[in-house]
């Protein structure tokens, strides 16, 4: 498979069709992910690297578990590559910075634009990135694959630029 963007447009729960839903990450139980988080001390990045979300190669991307906020039920999905109408021909830019707060400090957090892991941020750290897909979503997780129910979704524009904090909450500044 050659060089894709990702993308979660095609998300939707098998079991009723429902398109929202909270993301839970790797498949197991959720106190073997925070245990073995802590045994390894940070969150790997183990698909490729993306710190420039110009294109992955999605066949090496571990599928994550979502759960449907209508019936609840349990699925997992492989981010897939974007359609052609889903491509921005210019990248929006992302500006995310990890607030420096005494609670969750030691923990190494796991960012993921599309159901793919892009960075690790310890604690006050930020970074930026850019996207070529025209709509995103962007989680946090931390441990070995455990991610937090909140996430944030937007439309990218060509040329266009979003500086998000992120401190257990999604914030657009």
């Amino acid at each position: 498979m050659s060089n894709q963007y990702a993308s979660l447009t095609q998300l939707k729960c098998p079991k009723c069709g429902h398109l929202k839903y909270v993301p839970l990450g790797k498949k197991r139980s959720g106190l073997n992910q925070i245990a073995s988080g802590a045994a390894m001390g940070a969150a790997p990045v183990t698909a490729a690297g993306i710190l420039n979300q110009q294109a992955a190669n999605l066949s090496g991307t571990m599928p994550l578990q979502y759960r449907c906020t209508r019936c609840r039920c349990k699925y997992e999905f492989t981010p897939l590559a974007a359609d052609a109408d889903e491509i921005i021909e210019k990248g929006c830019t992302i500006n995310f910075e990890r607030v420096k707060k005494f609670r969750g400090s030691a923990g190494v957090y796991t960012v993921y634009l599309n159901g793919v892991p892009i960075k690790n941020l310890s604690n006050g750290e930020s970074f930026t990135f850019q996207t070529n897909t025209r709509h995103n979503t962007i989680f946090v997780g931390f441990g070995d694959g455990f991610i937090y129910r909140d996430y944030f979704v937007f439309e990218a524009n060509p040329d266009g630029v979003f500086n998000i904090k992120y401190d257990g909450k999604f914030r657009v500044a």
